[in-house]
């Protein structure tokens, strides 16, 4: 009998979900501390009084700040190693929500809102680029699906606990700190293989989109999605619901959503590709504006019109990160989750300003008519590309460079 009888080896797939089993419980830790934020903070700006075109700006600021961080940290990560830039961007994040607890001034919120958003876009570049390095062709779908659930089953359950404080209180930034300061202790599981030399960030950046079109612009209009409705989410519940405690739960049933739809997506994507899923799920527009009517009907209804429209809407931004990683050479791994981030910043940040602005004009119900318009923007973009039939540009070795 041999070694190999006695000890036998782990399955490939086995051992890579063993791997990140760390991971997820990481992701866990501080995608309920973001959840907290996302919807307490809003809420207690909201009871505070503060006005809802200036909570929008609030909003812009943090995908603002995803911006500014998907456009340093793949520098960051290159210059400091991945643990390093792990534990920076982690304190970052947690000392934003000390700002949080000490000031409503609008100015200083901003930033710690800025400040916040780039340790998110850092957070969300190591725990992708690690993923994406341990996932292969054939699990890559299966493996993105399970981080989403992660992600969203966590900012659910910390949307769900702003329930037990009063709006005006300092539960959220307070929890929110502990539960980032808990994640820290999972440094050791983003260690990544720091490469030789950066290659010039502006002709890889161009390179990548030119290879991935589809997914980046799917990528602009997940961050509307997500920036919109975070920011604006809890401020229509509020208006639109009977009780201010129902907006933590009215959040976290589009998560709840959003899981089951990840569950169906992942399934999809691995069957006909995570472009025609993508493009699958801009259905989003039109269950966003189902949304409004529904909400007019009584608690129930919104519920379970929010449930729907979490089904799809969660769905897009996991489903154009596949789309982006399938084509993506390994070498321009950090480089293309940057990008992506990125693109996601943007829509982030232009969502909710635009929203903000048609506030004194529509009224609550603007948040989910710029999702739907700019989802349904998105997928006719996709849809004349594959009408198109545009083959994407193959990726040069002399342009992208990044982790080997």
């Amino acid at each position: 009998m041999n070694a190999q009888d006695v000890h036998p080896k782990t399955p490939p797939e086995t051992s890579t979900w063993l791997k990140i089993a760390p991971i997820f419980v990481v992701v866990a830790l501080l995608l309920s501390a973001n959840g907290l934020l996302a919807t307490g903070l809003p809420l207690r700006w909201s009871s505070g009084g503060m006005a809802e075109q200036t909570i929008a700006q609030l909003a812009a600021c943090g995908y603002a700040g995803v911006l500014l961080g998907g456009w340093l940290a793949p520098r960051t990560v290159h210059r400091l190693g991945a643990c390093a830039s792990f534990l920076a961007f982690v304190t970052l994040f947690a000392s934003s929500c000390l700002i949080f607890l000490a000031t409503w001034t609008p100015f200083a919120l901003g930033i710690a809102r800025i400040l916040g958003g780039a340790a998110i876009a850092g957070l969300y570049l190591l725990i992708e680029s690690r993923l994406n390095t341990l996932a292969t062709v054939e699990n890559r779908a299966r493996l993105l699906t399970a981080y989403m659930v992660d992600l969203y089953l966590a900012q659910a359950a910390g949307s769900g606990l702003t329930s037990l404080g009063s709006p005006e209180g300092a539960l959220a930034p307070s929890l929110a700190i502990a539960l980032i300061l808990t994640a820290a202790f999972g440094v050791r599981q983003f260690s990544l293989q720091a490469p030789a030399h950066v290659a010039s960030v502006r002709r890889t950046r161009l390179s990548l989109l030119a290879t991935a079109p589809e997914g980046y612009a799917c990528g602009v209009a997940a961050g509307i999605v997500l920036g919109t409705f975070y920011g604006l989410g809890p401020v229509f519940a509020r208006a639109r619901l009977s009780a201010h405690t129902l907006v933590g739960p009215f959040m976290a049933m589009a998560m709840l959503g959003g899981v089951l739809g990840l569950l169906a997506a992942g399934r999809l994507a691995s069957a006909k590709g995570a472009t025609n899923v993508a493009l699958a799920s801009l259905a989003i527009g039109t269950l966003a504006l189902a949304v409004l009517p529904a909400s007019m009907h009584g608690n129930g209804a919104a519920m379970i019109a929010i449930a729907g429209f979490g089904a799809t809407a969660f769905t897009l931004y996991p489903l154009a990160s596949a789309c982006v990683n399938a084509t993506i050479p390994p070498t321009a791994r950090v480089e293309a989750n940057g990008l992506f981030i990125l693109c996601s910043g943007i829509g982030g940040t232009l969502g909710p300003l635009i929203a903000g602005r048609l506030v004194p004009v529509v009224g609550v119900a603007a948040p989910f008519m710029v999702i739907a318009a700019a989802t349904w923007a998105a997928g006719t973009f996709v849809w004349l590309r594959r009408i198109m039939a545009i083959p994407a540009q193959a990726p040069s070795s002399t342009h992208l460079g990044g982790p080997s």
